[in-house]
């Protein structure tokens, strides 16, 4: 119920990277046939997202996909459509989404205790008035 029976280390999701290409040539929206980038490794079943910044579509790639061509769900073969808006080349990419950690966090400005510690001195240092005379 919790689900400590599925582990997740955050060892092994540090390791996923996200896998961006582009458009080859404009997709109509409703159009079984996508073309983008080699160099993905994109395969039937990954699920993808298409976005140029102000319209956003999620989609799975359909038996018959290969790392330049993608086939997308239509209404008049699966009966839904895959990807609802029309993308041009120019300021569209695509990703291919994977599983990310859940308990992800922006970057540390530093990297261990030591670091920390020199900061912590160094502040202190800094607030000491030296200009004094006794």
């Amino acid at each position: 119920m919790l689900g400590f029976d599925t582990p997740i280390d955050t060892l092994s999701l540090s390791t996923v990277t996200v896998n961006e290409t582009k458009l080859t040539s404009n997709y109509t929206a409703n159009n079984a046939d996508m073309f983008v980038m080699g160099g993905t490794g994109v395969q039937a079943g990954d699920c993808l997202m298409i976005t140029n910044g102000t319209t956003t579509d999620y989609f799975t790639a359909l038996a018959g996909t290969t790392d330049t061509h993608l086939i997308v769900a239509t209404s008049a073969t699966n009966n839904y459509v895959g990807v609802a808006n029309s993308y041009t080349v120019s300021g569209t990419r695509l990703q291919i989404l994977r599983e990310q950690d859940p308990n992800n966090e922006p970057t540390l400005w530093y990297s261990n205790i030591d670091q920390l510690a020199r900061f912590g001195i160094k502040t202190i240092v800094n607030q000491i008035d030296f200009s004094s005379t006794i």
